[in-house]
């Protein structure tokens, strides 16, 4: 299965575009960055793709915008976003501390 296109909206010198994008390499996501600020054609386009959002970033998968920063780590962390690019999510991690407290708490 093919993964669908991600496209992220952005603009130059955003620190929130910049961890949209971190946070989609760290996904394994191919993604596509198109600028908002580049010419009133790219502008039109925005508007048009991202229903008049105002902000940036916007991330878009295969023509449907899903929001922004806050919302892409919303869904990232429901696992619904995987569920977006027709993939698994990853198995939830275990953090070291949780183990020790289990041990200390069988064995007093």
């Amino acid at each position: 299965m093919a993964q669908p296109e991600v496209e992220v909206w952005s603009r130059a010198n955003c620190p929130a575009c910049t961890a949209a994008k971190r946070t989609l390499d760290g996904l394994d996501v191919k993604w596509t960055e198109r600028r908002a600020d580049k010419d009133a054609a790219h502008q039109r386009r925005f508007q048009r793709v991202t229903n008049g959002a105002r902000t940036v970033p916007q991330i878009v998968i295969d023509g449907t915008c899903i929001g922004g920063m806050d919302d892409l780590r919303s869904l990232v962390r429901s696992g619904q976003f995987h569920a977006l690019l027709g993939r698994e999510p990853p198995a939830p991690r275990r953090r070291r501390w949780a183990f020790w407290r289990r041990d200390e708490a069988q064995n007093p």
